[in-house]
């Protein structure tokens, strides 16, 4: 993504809010915010190459883009393959044993797959990351039933 998909992503709906967390799968749509202001600058932080993006796509399917804005307003970028089946068993043993923020952790270190290294290493930013992956994650419905 280069800066303007960067500013384009962020104003898709017309908000910005510095205090929200954005997640866009890139064959996806880009998560609402609240805030209706438009900054007049956008800074970003770990911002990769479409041509690397576009390649951990092929070979990963899914890439989430996910963006914290820091308090300075300055966006941090992280990239995400989707989880493949080993890492969502063990992030659902840990969340059934109740080890929910272990298994956010869990999920967000073992999909990172480059940016801004705030969001692997900085508490302040990594735990709303880590949420937000989590929220990401989609599982088909089913329903059990005795016969």
């Amino acid at each position: 993504m280069n800066k303007k998909q960067v500013a384009a992503a962020l104003t898709a709906n017309g908000n910005t809010d510095t205090s929200n967390v954005i997640v866009e799968t890139v064959s996806g749509v880009v998560a609402e915010t609240e805030n209706k202001e438009t900054p007049e600058t956008i800074h970003v932080s770990g911002e990769l190459p479409d041509n690397v993006v576009e390649a951990w796509k092929r070979k990963y399917g899914d890439v989430n883009v996910v963006t914290v804005t820091a308090e300075d307003g300055t966006h941090l970028v992280g990239y995400y393959k989707k989880p493949d089946r080993n890492i969502i068993a063990n992030c659902v043993n840990d969340a059934s044993a109740g080890k929910i923020f272990e298994a956010r952790e869990f999920l967000a270190q073992n999909t990172w797959l480059g940016g801004d290294k705030r969001q692997q290493t900085d508490d302040d930013v990594a735990i709303p990351v880590q949420i937000e992956l989590w929220r990401s994650l989609n599982f088909l419905k089913a329903v059990a039933k005795k016969y």
